[in-house]
Formats: structure tokens, sequence, C-alpha cells
């Protein structure tokens, strides 16, 4: 080892001082011993270590230099005589080896307290690693915290964070709002803190390495102090906002719901309408068959009436086949069936009259079972533009202290608000359209209810008229045989003119009413299919403009679903931008202790040398051996 022992140093230190190597003056010799444990005690505030090792090794290359220079104050050879063998050696190199031995005793010295200041260092150096790999820890937890809340605030849906000017004027106008502010205010901001933050407080691992004694890392450790107290307000302030936007979105959700059941009902109506719109049209067909066959019975022996007759005939057949199929529930295959090659009689034009007549009473039925809504009304309440829940927001963002609440992606925010809008209003038209649907249903049920009174007397005109053709045509033939044959037909049908189904008589009560004129009937009839035919042209328009209205929805959705996917494109080139700057930030990290491994290298290299250096010098003071008789000293 260099580190000479006690000993040695007291007695080199006994001899007293020696002479200093030429180009040194004394009183460095004397001062070099004295100023090492000075510096010794101020090592955390002294020079660099660098400028001390290359101090140090100066210092030995003069020692060294001055040692291979020094000139020789023993010349010429040393005759061994018996009287002078235990004679002294010369004065020059008494001196000579007691300064040699005090500067290895000073370079011994200065070499351990070089050690001390090395192992120090060393220490430091593991204490700043330890320090930093502790706030690293911090840091990434913090940041996983904070990423952690900004995901559950994008899986919500968005709303637009009101501001904070906003939010002091509807605190002032509500009381609920301002008093729920005051109980936010009045709590401990890290009372509500994350329990990382309030682990983070009560480290003890954290406050030992917060009392470094390096006066350069003071300054980051006030920055990371002021970014934790930052990072603890902004989490606050997004749980806050975040249990708040759900309260919201709680509240979206009951309006959805009620628009929800408020569409069903409409659909229901609409339903109701549509199938009592459909009993009323398959009784304007039985009834519109009805009639041709009357007709074509009032003109029976022509062929022209004849024709019509049979047309007549296999509507109504077609007609009561269409409602057995539909009551069995099989597909109508073949409507006309054909009577040729059965054994069951064809049907009589009578007959098949009150088939129709029971057909047209069941459809009444079924459409009394049908339960029509009354007169639509304005049951639409309009959405408020400040719901309760929006405006408490805003109150209590405004009473909250720290630092203000971060913009997390205002213009998604703003995109999305703006679809739910668009939702919204596109649900308000498709109520609105519904609406005209069903006042569309209902007017053509109430013309064809109108039709259907019509529809009878002009049955019972037709009968009459019959009836009165049958009787003039009697009278004519004056034949028995004719007069049998209309007896029965008399009998089946009631003798003279119609009633009108709402009571329309004379003046005279008794007497029996006049009759319509059929030109009148016609022309009520013909209005009435004009105002059928026109209320189908209404209902094509009102399906046409649905079909358009669907058509623009289909078109938005696909904008939003295009927009959603611009934003997720974004939202990952911004985590692998994140990605790749804290890639960048750990092979900073890695060149840093890269840096560190090398300079350790070196200072062992050097220290190395320097114990290299120290080595030849103490060999060098070794003491030559005596001199035999008749050798001469070099």
């Amino acid at each position: 080892t260099l580190c000479p022992t006690d000993k040695e140093v007291d007695g080199d230190s006994s001899r007293g001082p020696a002479p200093a190597p030429e180009g040194r003056p004394r009183e460095e010799t004397h001062q070099a011993p004295e100023a090492a444990p000075q510096d010794g005690e101020g090592v955390p505030s002294g020079p660099d270590i660098f400028q001390t090792l290359q101090q140090a090794l100066s210092s030995l290359e003069a020692a060294a230099a001055a040692w291979r220079h020094r000139p020789p104050n023993c010349p010429g050879p040393v005759e061994a005589k018996d009287g002078s063998e235990g004679a002294p050696k010369p004065c020059l190199e008494q001196e000579g080896a007691g300064s040699c031995q005090r500067e290895a005793a000073r370079l011994a010295e200065r070499n351990a307290w070089l050690r001390l200041a090395l192992g120090s260092r060393e220490d430091e150096l593991i204490r700043t690693q330890k320090f930093l790999q502790a706030f690293q820890a911090e840091k990434e937890m913090l940041q996983r915290e904070v990423q952690e809340l900004q995901d559950s605030l994008l899986r919500l849906e968005p709303f637009s964070p009101p501001s904070c000017d906003q939010a002091g004027g509807s605190g002032s106008g509500s009381s609920s709002s301002g008093a729920d502010g005051e109980t936010w205010g009045s709590q401990d901001p890290f009372s509500r803190a994350h329990p990382l933050l309030r682990r983070l407080q009560s480290d003890s691992s954290t406050q030992m390495l917060g009392s470094l004694p390096t006066q350069p890392l003071a300054p980051e450790m006030h920055v990371m102090e002021a970014q934790m107290e930052k990072l603890r307000g902004n989490i606050e302030k997004l749980k806050c906002f975040n249990r708040l936007l759900s309260a919201v979105l709680q509240e979206y959700k009951g309006r959805c719901e009620g628009l929800s059941m408020q569409l069903g009902q409409q659909e229901a109506e609409a339903t109701a309408l549509r199938l009592a719109l459909q009993y009323s049209e398959h009784c304007e067909e039985a009834y519109s068959a009805l009639l041709t066959l009357r007709e074509a019975d009032s003109g029976a022996g022509k062929e022209a009436f004849v024709d019509d007759l049979e047309a007549a005939e296999k509507e109504a057949q077609r007609l009561l086949v269409q409602e057995k199929a539909a009551m069995d529930g099989v597909t109508l295959q073949d409507p006309y069936p054909s009577p040729e090659g059965s054994s069951v009689d064809k049907p009589t034009s009578q007959e098949v009259a009150s088939q129709l007549q029971g057909y047209v009473q069941r459809l009444q039925e079924r459409r009394a079972l049908v339960k029509i809504p009354s007169e639509p009304g304005s049951t639409w309440v309009p959405i408020s533009t400040v719901p309760h829940a929006e405006a408490m927001v805003q109150a209590i963002l405004g009473t909250q202290p720290g630092p203000a609440l971060p913009r997390l992606e205002k213009m998604q925010i703003q995109q999305d608000l703006a679809a739910t809008r668009e939702t919204l209003e596109d649900l308000m038209l498709r109520l609105q359209l519904v609406r005209r649907e069903k006042r569309a249903l209902e007017l053509r049920e109430a013309a064809l209810r109108a039709q259907g009174p019509a529809h009878v007397l002009l049955l019972e005109q037709l009968r009459w008229e019959r009836a009165q053709l049958r009787t003039g045509e009697a009278n004519s033939s004056g034949g028995d045989s004719s007069g049998g044959g209309s007896t029965g037909d008399e009998e089946e049908w009631p003798q003279g003119p119609p009633a009108v189904p709402g009571g329309s008589r004379g003046i005279d009560g008794g007497q029996v009413s006049k009759m319509q004129d059929p030109e009148e009937l016609t022309q009520e009839l013909s209005a009435s299919l004009t105002r059928a035919l026109g209320l189908r042209e209404q209902l094509q328009s009102l399906r046409e403009e649905l079909e358009e209205v669907a058509r623009k929805g289909r078109a938005r959705r696909a904008q939003s679903a295009e927009l959603n996917s611009d934003l997720c494109k974004a939202h990952s080139t911004l985590v692998m931008a994140f990605r790749g700057a804290h890639r960048k930030q750990e092979e900073q990290r890695r060149k840093l202790e890269q840096q560190m491994t090398l300079m350790e290298a070196r200072q062992a290299e050097e220290l190395a040398v320097l114990e290299a250096t120290a080595r030849a010098l103490e060999r060098s003071r070794l003491p030559c051996p005596p001199s035999r008789p008749g050798e001469t000293f070099l």
C-alpha cells in the first residue's frame, strides 16, 4: 500500500525539514501536508476532482524530474579502509534520502485524500442516482394516472367544458349551485387527491433523498415539487370534471330514454292508424264490389251487364278468398279460383252479396277493436339550452381552487357536441314526420268513414231501383209466370225508396221521404274518390319526404363515422409521438449512464497510474547497498 505507517511518518518528521528539490520553494513542502486536510474538509464545495488529479500528477512529475536531474554529490571512488568502514554517509546523501521520504509521505497522504474524495463522490453519485430513479418512478406513475383520467374522459360522451366567467355567473344566480360550490371549495384539495400523491407526501425515503448535501440539485427539486403540485391540481380538477360529466351524462341518458319511449308511442299509434286504414281500404273495395254487383244485377239480361256481373262476382270471390286465406294464415296462390270441374254449385249473386255484407261487417268489427289515438296535440317539450346539470358544472368549476382546468381536445369536444345536436335534430324531425303521417292517416280514415254511409245509401237506392224495374216488367208483361217469378224477388228486397242513414224525412213525418237525386249521389261519390286520391298523393309525398330525411340521416352518420376515424388517427399519432419522446428520453438516460461509466473507468485508470508512479518512487527511495572496496559509486 502507498500509505505509510504512523511510525514512519513520525520518524520522517522528527528528522527536521529537508531542502526542497530544485525549482520548488521550501514553503510549498511545508504547506502541502497542511493544505490537504483543509481540502479534505471542504470536499463537497471544493474544486473538481479532475483538476485535483491534474495537480497531483503535475506535482508527481515535477518531483520525479527533480529526482532524476539531481547532481551527484558523492563523486570519485571510495577506497576501503579499516578505520573508515563505520563512517557515516555524506551529508547531501542523507538530506536527499530525507526529502524523498517526506515527498513519499506527502504523496501517500494526498493519495489517501484522493481516495476519500473519490469515495465521497461515488457515494454522492449513488445517492443522486437513487433520488433520480425515485423521482422518475413517481413521475411515470403520475403520468399513468393522468393518462387513465384522460382515457376515462374520452370514453364518456364529450361535452364542451364551461368557462370560468359563465361559472361565476351561474353560481351567483342559483343558491343551490353556490352552496355546492362552497362545500367543494371548503374541502382540502389534498384530502381528495389520489392515494399516490398522499403516499408521495408521506414517503420517508423521498424526504431522506430530498436532504442531499449537493447544492446544484436544489433548483431541480423545486422544479419537481412545482410540477408535482401542478399535477395534483390537474388531477383534482379532472376528477371533479369527470364526476360532473357523469351526472350530465346520466341526465341526457334519461332524456334519450324519454325520447325513445315517446317515439315508440308514436310508432304504435302510426301502426294502429295503418291497420285502421287497411281495414277501411278493404271496406272500400268490398263496397265497390257490392256496388258493381248490384249495378250488374239490376241490368240483368243484357250482355254488357252480364259481363259486369261476372267481373263483380270474380272480384267478390277474390276478396272472400283473400279474407279466408288471411284468417287461415295461408298465402294466397290464385286469387281467382275457377269453379270449373268442381261439384259445388256456383253461388248466386244474392249469396255473394250477402257474403260481402258479412265481410264488411267483420271488417268494421275489426276496425272497432283498433284503438285510434285522439286528436294529436303539441306534446313535444323542447329541450332547454342550459340544463340544470350543466349549470351545476359551471358553478362548481368556478368555485374550485387551484390551477385552471387544462383544455383537453377542445376541437374534438365541440365536434362531438355538434354531432349530438344533429342527432337530436334528426330525432325531432323524425317525430314531426311521424305526426304528419299520423295526421294524414287520420284524415284518410275519416274520409273513408264518411264514404261508408254514402255507399250504403247508394246500395239501397240501387236495390230500390232494381225492385221498381222488376215490378214494371211484371206489370207490362201481365203474365202469371213472370209475376210469379218476380214475387220472390219482391219478397226479398223491400219496397219503397231507401231511407237516408241520418234519418232525413219530408215535412210530414208519417209520409215516405223523398228520394235523393242519383246525380247528386254520383257527384258526392266522385268528390269522395277525388279526396281519397288527394290523400293518397299527400301520403306518397310524405313518404318521399321521409325517405329524403332518412337518406340525409345516413349521410350524416357516414360523416360522423369518418370524423370519428380521423379523430382516432390523430389520437394514434399523438400516442406514437409520446412514445417516441419517451424513447428519446430513455436513450438520453442510457447515454448519461454510459458517460458516467466511462468517467469511472478513466478515474480507475488514473488511480492505477498514480499507484504505479507511487510504487516506482517508493522503490527508487530504497537505500543503496553499502559499497564494497574497490567499487565506484555511479
